[in-house]
């Protein structure tokens, strides 16, 4: 972070182009307003009306059904891919990850906690009230007092430099 705006390092920008590339891999997906922090990121993504559709069918989280692969083969295809945000946030930890620990040559490196905190927004008042905060979060007086903050560097900031980008923005 310098001056409120935030400065990618080179592990911010793998974080970055993994959001930037989610949706191109989940059809009626759209990356809305997002920002990647120094430890952590937020990110709206928005979910057109078939794939809600959908998911009020299946119900919240279905689990992958493997599909026979052929008659008399023994072997099962690969489980159907579901693309309801659970999936979608695992796949970008998981593929966030490879590329940090690639640059870091660390397989062991620790980059994301379990969780995520998800919320359904329902109106637009409220989307525009989520993009706002998302748009604000990189304010310098919250991330001084953020108890998260170690020495005013998060991990990505301590690695590399990069470029200060507008947020949600390539």
């Amino acid at each position: 972070m310098s001056e409120g705006v935030v400065v990618l390092s080179n592990l911010g920008r793998v974080v970055r182009a993994c959001l930037e590339e989610a949706p191109r891999h989940y059809a009626g997906v759209r990356l809305d307003a997002f920002v990647v922090m120094p430890n952590h990121v937020h990110a709206v993504f928005l979910f057109d009306e078939r794939v809600v559709a959908r998911r009020r069918r299946v119900g919240l989280s279905p689990t992958p059904t493997p599909e026979p692969a052929g008659e008399g083969t023994g072997q099962e295809a690969a489980p159907r891919r579901t693309e309801g945000l659970p999936h979608l946030v695992g796949s970008f930890k998981s593929f966030s990850t490879r590329g940090i620990r690639s640059i870091l040559r660390d397989r062991e490196f620790r980059v994301w906690q379990r969780g995520y905190y998800e919320r359904v927004i329902r109106h637009e008042e409220e989307l525009n009230a989520v993009r706002q905060y998302v748009i604000d979060n990189p304010n310098p007086r919250r991330w001084e007092e953020d108890e998260e903050n170690p020495e005013g560097l998060g991990v990505l900031a301590r690695v590399g430099g990069g470029p200060a980008l507008p947020l949600g923005q390539s």
